[in-house]
Parts: C-alpha cells; structure tokens; sequence
C-alpha cells in the first residue's frame, strides 16, 4: 500500500471531514466489511500512536512505515 492508498483509506474513515479518524468513525467502517470487534479495537489502538483517541494521517504514515 502506497501513501497515496494511505490517504484515500484514510479520507474514507474520516467521514465528517475534519482531519481526525474517531474512535466510532473506524469501528464503523471496518464493522461494515466484516471485521470482528476486538481485532478493530486492537488495530485502532496501534494506530493511534498519542493515545489522543482520534489517529490523524501521521499516526497512519507512521504505523506503514513500522511494518
């Protein structure tokens, strides 16, 4: 996955726009392909780098960059 798909999955995620994926806006879109709660909460909770409650696209970047 490149940075641009990064950032297209991103803008998916961040549905009302303001730059910040919530806790709620990626429980609902991987809930929606499938994803079993406890294996969202885990990815969202790697992502989230600060622990702020909201991943922004560094935290993202950062996250692909450690794989």
């Amino acid at each position: 996955m490149d940075n641009r798909d990064i950032l297209a999955a991103f803008a998916l995620m961040d549905r009302d726009g303001d730059g910040y994926v919530t806790r709620d806006e990626f429980f609902a879109h991987y809930q929606n392909e499938g994803r079993q709660p406890h294996d969202i909460i885990a990815m969202f909770d790697t992502l989230d780098g600060d622990g702020d409650g909201m991943i922004v696209k560094h935290e993202v970047q950062a996250a692909r960059d450690r794989i």
